[in-house]
């Protein structure tokens, strides 16, 4: 056999036979003596075949830069935010659940008011 070339799985196997122990005495001995061989020889062939592939480098693509697109802002959130900071300074004891109770109750009148007109 010349040095480039890789044996098949038969001579491997034949190998494998060749120099089993002696002191295989039983069936279930001679079974277990040929599937751990024939499992070091597939493990040996398939690390031989993946040395062998050439390894071929993915040409990197570049992602597209996406921008990502604000919402505006809702005009309740806007209300908030302005009206937050009078609350604050009118009324400098109430703890942060409080100041938003306070918002969520002007914001229901803001509404009722914006939207007397429409009927229901």
């Amino acid at each position: 056999m010349s040095a480039s070339a890789t044996p098949t799985m038969a001579v491997l196997a034949k190998e494998a036979m060749a120099n089993m122990p002696d002191t295989l005495n039983t069936k279930e001995e001679l079974e277990m003596y040929f599937k751990t061989m024939m499992k070091k020889i597939i493990t040996k062939k398939k690390e031989e075949e993946k040395a062998a592939k050439p390894k071929v480098a993915k040409p990197k693509v570049a992602k597209p830069v996406v921008e990502k697109v604000m919402k505006p802002p809702s005009k309740r959130k806007i209300f908030y935010d302005e009206m937050r900071v009078k609350i604050q300074e009118e009324f400098p004891e109430l703890n942060p659940k409080q100041t938003e109770q306070k918002l969520a109750d002007l914001w229901r009148i803001h509404v009722e008011e914006l939207f007397e007109w429409r009927p229901m």
